[in-house]
């Protein structure tokens, strides 16, 4: 976990063997899935990825936290939220939905909203097709395959 480098270079790779040898256009690179490390890994990380991602002409943004819970996610965003140089490399706010949710989705939404970013829950524990239509979540927007 010291080389941000390093792990910024196998996700652009692959976003960029994706484009270039089937056409896949990778819309937004997770760095961790339910981070558990500090902030300022993930942060330095971004940082060594979003230049990478323009060198390489890719339009791939990071999607960020990522984290377990929306609690856990506002955690990983209040220390950076004022990062100008992490921020321009991150295209969506995401979160998971294994612990407490209410307020902080209202929390991400407004934060997003107010960055001009989109909102994701990724995952949730047991859910039914009808959570994917339930709009009542405060800034939840679920995506299906958002690997992709």
């Amino acid at each position: 976990m010291n080389d941000p480098g390093e792990r910024a270079q196998q996700i652009w790779a692959s976003a960029l063997y994706l484009k270039t040898n089937y056409g896949i256009n990778i819309s937004y690179g997770v760095i961790y899935n339910e981070p558990n490390m500090s902030y300022t890994i993930l942060a330095d990380d971004i940082k060594a990825l979003g230049p990478r991602f323009i060198t390489n002409g890719l339009a791939t943004l990071v999607q960020y936290a990522e984290a377990v819970a929306p609690q856990t996610d506002w955690s990983y965003i209040t220390p950076v939220q004022n990062d100008a140089d992490m921020w321009p490399s991150v295209g969506r706010i995401s979160y998971h939905n294994y612990g407490t949710a209410d307020p902080y989705r209202s929390f991400l939404r407004d934060y997003a909203s107010a960055k001009g970013l989109t909102t994701a829950q990724t995952e949730m524990g047991n859910p039914t097709f009808d959570d994917l239509f339930n709009r009542s979540d405060p800034g939840r927007r679920f995506i299906l395959g958002s690997g992709l």
